[in-house]
């Protein structure tokens, strides 16, 4: 298993000494199955506090996580023998604001300098930078570029090219299609998808938008004050009376097949048939 969470909780301790407890008891395991997986939640509920411990950005106030066999945890951390990059270098985390990522003064410079802290030669990291801009779309003219003149769209696909030139076994990617429109959010996770298929990385993608979620997750987390509360297929889920508790929503295409089926009075279950199966059942009763 790549990673595992075992009674994982996590709390912020602020210099008055309260604290804020963001994520509690989690059990979970992922990577195993190279999926594409989408972390949903209302804000607060603990979705960025809860990757970051997948490649050791943080370290859990109790329990463990271990990744790719190597725990993390209270005690393990403060050996001297305890080392983040073997981790990092199998666990890539892409933030929501790519600026956060960016700093040098060249986009092949920025993408190259992940393989060359792995110990790669020079020669060998912008080889592996170039690849990695090339997977995201951005092809030779943009080598000698400022990040930081680029769109926000060019932006994150040079962050995460920089995560890809390290070629991690599991891509953590938080709200990837913030700031974007319509389009730019498809066409991003599009690549996402594309990369997934070609590489076999197992992705996890932060979304609030449940119709990225339908159309691009085979298995969904649900985070709810500061619980996992749900792990499982999206059909399940859209079916659960609990969405509304834990303020999700329906697609927009199951919100027009609910509607239809209401509108014609249907018997069968909506959720439970695909819009083949709707238009086929529509025909039946002669409402088409």
């Amino acid at each position: 298993m790549a990673i595992r969470l075992d009674a994982v909780s996590h709390r912020y301790t602020s210099m008055d000494g309260s604290f804020f407890q963001a994520i509690t008891d989690i059990h979970l395991e992922l990577g195993q199955q190279k999926e594409m997986i989408a972390l949903v939640g209302e804000t607060g509920s603990g979705k960025s506090t809860l990757v970051q411990h997948f490649n050791a950005l943080l370290t859990p106030s109790s329990g463990t996580v271990e990744v790719m066999g190597i725990k993390i945890n209270q005690e393990t951390v403060k050996a001297k023998s305890f080392k983040k990059t073997p981790i990092r270098q199998h666990v890539g985390l892409v933030f929501q604001f790519p600026e956060y990522q960016l700093f040098e003064e060249t986009v092949l410079k920025d993408v190259s300098f992940g393989p060359k802290n792995l110990g790669l030669k020079e020669n060998e990291a912008i080889l592996k930078a170039k690849e990695a801009l090339f997977q995201v779309g951005l092809n030779e003219t943009y080598f000698e570029r400022s990040p930081f003149q680029l769109s926000g769209g060019e932006k994150k696909r040079v962050s995460i090219a920089g995560i890809l030139a390290m070629e991690p076994d599991i891509l953590i990617l938080d709200e990837p299609t913030s700031g974007l429109d319509p389009a730019g959010q498809k066409a991003l996770m599009d690549l996402f998808l594309s990369i997934h298929q070609k590489t076999k990385t197992t992705m996890v993608f932060i979304t609030h938008d449940m119709n990225v979620v339908y159309r691009y997750a085979k298995r969904i987390l649900v985070m709810h004050q500061s619980k996992l509360v749900y792990d499982g297929t999206p059909q399940e889920l859209y079916q659960m009376p609990e969405l509304r508790t834990w303020n999700l929503d329906l697609p927009d295409s199951l919100k027009l097949q609910t509607f239809i089926a209401q509108t014609l009075q249907l018997k069968e279950s909506l959720l439970e048939s695909s819009v083949d199966d709707l238009i086929t059942l529509i025909k039946e009763e002669g409402r088409l």
